[in-house]
């Protein structure tokens, strides 16, 4: 695998402190549904629906809790930070478990969202659907970190 699309392995860290309270913070809000008032605002909206009127609206702006998309985007921010940081002893071995765990991670995403068009309807589909934006990122970070994680203890092991 290529490494020059990767980050520095200094911006894993960070990509951690940006990952970790968005899905913390994205599983509160799944659950409970928080609302923080001072996150709403008037933002530009391209397609919007109103309420008052049947059909979808082109282009104008709209007041709106942006807390879910400021959670979305630090889970896509750090996500990403984490998945294509360098490792700090970045060789052949750990290019090829990377692109085994992303194929790995992309299959078994498709393989969820196929079961998921079999068992999930209206709205709820719809959920699912948007919790398949994050998931090809997350399963590819906890499978690469578990494979780097067991090739290290072997190693040490070994020793």
């Amino acid at each position: 695998m290529n490494t020059k699309f990767l980050l520095s392995s200094k911006f894993k860290k960070y990509g951690w402190l940006i990952l970790i309270p968005g899905v913390v913070l994205g599983i509160l809000y799944m659950i409970f549904d928080i609302h923080l008032d001072f996150l709403s605002i008037n933002v530009f909206a391209i397609s919007f629906d109103e309420s008052t009127r049947p059909n979808r609206e082109l282009f104008g702006f709209i007041e709106d809790n942006i807390l879910n998309e400021v959670l979305g985007l630090f889970i896509i921010i750090g996500g990403l930070m984490v998945a294509f940081s360098k490792e700090y002893d970045e060789d052949e071995f750990i290019s090829r478990m990377r692109l085994e765990s992303l194929v790995w991670a992309i299959l078994w995403n498709y393989g969820l969202l196929a079961i998921a068009f079999i068992l999930f309807y209206e709205s709820s589909f719809l959920s699912v659907m948007v919790y398949s934006m994050f998931t090809p990122l997350i399963l590819f970070i906890l499978r690469f970190n578990w494979l780097i994680w067991k090739s290290r203890k072997s190693v040490k092991h070994e020793e």
